[in-house]
């Protein structure tokens, strides 16, 4: 009798110890399971970033917009403001004063703005950065049908426009260039500042001899000029090639035959380098991530835009501006520079 009522306290105690095990159990799985999710991080918050694209005539515009969206679609939880901008100028001016994060400007035109050297009327852009070197962007000197225009010492006494109409267009800067290493200077040509319509307007019916305009080809305007007769005059001489040596954001470039109507033949020009610029106090983890990005959607950008050398690795730490901390770290990283 003793042993069976001993044996079922036994079974009895047993039961309850088991039933005290599983819940135990249960309670530790729940535990585990809350504490993991409570050591999860939170989602990064949601950042914008304001770029410049230039304007919309502007070859930057296809550019910025496409990398915009590339951007956007690779980084999470950024959105991307995109915003037009009268040119170059202007994005940098807007980064300057911070009222842009970043976009795209010619080297020449950055290198004059943060050295001081675009005017009396303009101070040195100490809050502009660099990000990358990108595309060469091709300089084009059309003559027009009337003239006999082969050369650039040839625009002497001659009416010029340049395009953009403003003296502290990368444009007019180039042009500038151009001219002093040939002997001349902008009081030696009759400057004419007209718009782009304007400017091929007045070229092909005679009351323009020549225009500077920089763009990636083939520019639409040109190719109106050339329909109606205007010539593509090569910048290949010696004195050019001292202007590359001299400021090494020119590059040689060459236009090919059938760009635009009745190009014959391969025209050699020099070109200057695209920037990808950014204010200098953005946040260095999402300029890294910019910078790091830039080199993963390239095939994207290419298929869209038709740029198929728009970004070399090797040259893109290359800038003639100061590099934002965000991107040194980058290149760093990749042993570009030490």
């Amino acid at each position: 009798m003793f042993s069976a009522v001993l044996l079922l306290r036994l079974g009895r105690a047993r039961r309850r110890a088991k039933r005290w095990r599983i819940a135990a159990a249960l309670v530790g799985l729940f535990g585990l399971g809350a504490g993991s999710c409570e050591r999860q991080p939170p989602p990064p918050p949601l950042q914008t970033l304001t770029f410049a694209v230039g304007n919309r005539e502007g070859s930057f515009y296809a550019l910025g917009d496409a990398m915009a969206n590339a951007y956007e679609e690779s980084i999470p939880n950024l959105k991307i403001d995109v915003q037009p901008t009268r040119g170059s100028f202007d994005t940098m001016h807007a980064i300057e004063q911070g009222t842009v994060d970043a976009g795209l400007s010619l080297a020449n035109q950055s290198y004059a703005a943060v050295g001081g050297h675009l005017g009396p009327n303009f101070r040195s852009f100490t809050r502009l950065r660099g990000i990358a070197v990108l595309e060469v962007t091709p300089i084009h000197l059309v003559a027009g049908p009337h003239t006999t225009i082969r050369s650039v010492g040839d625009l002497r006494g001659r009416r010029l426009s340049i395009i953009p109409n403003s003296s502290t267009s990368g444009t007019y800067l180039a042009a500038d260039v151009i001219l002093q290493s040939h002997g001349l200077s902008m009081e030696n040509v009759q400057l004419n500042l007209m718009d782009y319509s304007d400017s091929v307007s007045h070229l092909l019916d005679g009351t323009l001899d020549a225009l500077f305009v920089t763009g990636s080809y083939p520019i639409e305007r040109v190719s109106a000029a050339m329909h109606g007769g205007s010539r593509l005059v090569p910048l290949a001489s010696s004195a050019v090639a001292r202007v590359i040596e001299d400021f090494p954001f020119f590059r040689p470039v060459l236009i090919p035959s059938g760009t635009y109507p009745g190009l014959a033949s391969i025209v050699h020009t020099i070109g200057v380098e695209t920037l990808l610029v950014c204010r200098a106090d953005l946040d260095e983890g999402l300029v890294y991530e910019l910078t790091r990005k830039l080199f993963q959607i390239q095939r994207r950008i290419t298929a869209e835009t038709g740029l198929v050398q728009w970004v070399d690795m090797k040259l893109a730490g290359a800038s003639p501006i100061p590099l934002h901390h965000g991107a040194i770290r980058f290149y760093r990283e990749r042993q570009l520079f030490r």
